[in-house]
C-alpha cells in the first residue's frame, strides 16, 4: 500500500482539511473550523486519505476531527494505534493527568481500549511503535504510571505506509507570490486574508502568501501588508523582547498598547479571531503563528 494511491479529488481534500482554509482562499468558511475539517474527514474514502490526514493535521486544531478519523467505516488499526502514540498522555494514571490533557487521554483511552476489543475496521497499514517512534518508546515502555495493554506496543497487520509528502498538496494551494497587491486600493479593491486589530480597531491589514504545515507542530502564516503606515508605529513592539528599548519614548508606546486593550489577528475568511503569540516582520512581509481562538474583542466576565 502507498500514499501514492491517493487521487486528485482526495489530495485537494487533504489540502482543504490540513490547511485549515478553503482551497480557494477568497470562498467563505461555511461552518465553524472544527465542523468544517470534521465534515471534509466524513467524505474521505479510504484508509491512505486517513492517515495521511491523521499525519499532517495539526494537534492545535483540536480533537474533534480525529474522532471523526477514528469512527470512520474506512479507518485502520494502523492510523488508530499511531493517533494514540501521539497523544503522549496514555500512560499516565487517571488521577495524575491535568485538566488541560484530561481531552486527549479520553481520546487516547478510547483508542486503547477498541484496539483490545477488536480493533477498527482497516487492518492493511502496519504501524510499529518501537521503529515508528522509536524517540519515545523506551520512556513510555520502561516508565508507564499505569498498566498497558500490550496491543499498544505491538505492531498492526498490513504494510508500512511511507510518510505522507505533503508538498503533494501544493497544487491546490495559493503559491509564494502568486497574489497580486491590489492595483487600485482607492477603488475598492481589497484582498485582505487577515487583519491585525489592537483593541477593535485596525493597525495592519494582510495578503497571505503561503500556509506552511511543517513535520512540528506549528503553523506558520506568511503574508504582505497592504498598508503597512500604521504597523510601523509598533513594529518595534513585536521584535523580540531583548531587544526592547529602555527609552521613553518605548514606554508611552507600552502604555499605549496597554491602554488600548491587545493584539489579536483575524482572519477575515472566517471573521476568527486569534491571540498572537508571535509576529515577525521584515519590510512588507510578515509571518505569524495563530494562537487559541479567541472572542474578540473580550467579553466582560463580570456580571
Amino acid at each position: 500500500m502507498s500514499t501514492a494511491e491517493v487521487s486528485s479529488e482526495q489530495l485537494e481534500r487533504l489540502a482543504r482539511a490540513i490547511y485549515g482554509a478553503p482551497a480557494d482562499a477568497s470562498a467563505p468558511a461555511a461552518v465553524p473550523e472544527a465542523g468544517r475539517v470534521s465534515g471534509l474527514v466524513r467524505e474521505m474514502q479510504s484508509a491512505v486519505e486517513l492517515q495521511a490526514f491523521a499525519e499532517l493535521f495539526n494537534w492545535e486544531g483540536g480533537l474533534a476531527p480525529r474522532y471523526e478519523v477514528l469512527r470512520h467505516p474506512a479507518c485502520d488499526d494502523g492510523t488508530a494505534l499511531m493517533i494514540y502514540w501521539d497523544t503522549r498522555v496514555f500512560d499516565r494514571a487517571a488521577d495524575e493527568v491535568p485538566e488541560w490533557e484530561r481531552a486527549a487521554y479520553e481520546l487516547a483511552i478510547a483508542i486503547e481500549e477498541r484496539l483490545c476489543a477488536g480493533g477498527f475496521p482497516g487492518k492493511s497499514i502496519r504501524f510499529d511503535p518501537k521503529a515508528d517512534r522509536h524517540w519515545e518508546w523506551d520512556h513510555f515502555f520502561a516508565n508507564a504510571r499505569r498498566e498497558l495493554p500490550s496491543a499498544v506496543f505491538e505492531a498492526t497487520a498490513g504494510e508500512p505506509v511511507p510518510p505522507f509528502d505533503p508538498s503533494r498538496l501544493n497544487p491546490w494551494l495559493t503559491p509564494v507570490g502568486s497574489r497580486p497587491l491590489p492595483s487600485n486600493p482607492e477603488a475598492g479593491e481589497d484582498l485582505a486574508d487577515w487583519q491585525l486589530e489592537l483593541g477593535g480597531d485596525v493597525i495592519a491589514r494582510m495578503v497571505v502568501d503561503q500556509t506552511e504545515i511543517p513535520w512540528t507542530d506549528s503553523r506558520w502564516t506568511y503574508a504582505r501588508l497592504l498598508d503597512a503606515s500604521q504597523f510601523n508605529r509598533f513594529r518595534d513592539f513585536f521584535a523580540d523582547r531583548e531587544l526592547w528599548s529602555d527609552s521613553p519614548q518605548f514606554d508611552t508606546l507600552l502604555n499605549e498598547i496597554k491602554t488600548r486593550g491587545e493584539f489579536c489577528l483575524r482572519d477575515l475568511r472566517t471573521n476568527q479571531a486569534y491571540l498572537v503569540p508571535r509576529l515577525d516582520h521584515e519590510d512588507e512581509l510578515v509571518w505569524f503563528r495563530p494562537d487559541e481562538p479567541i472572542e474578540y474583542p473580550r467579553q466582560d466576565s463580570n456580571l
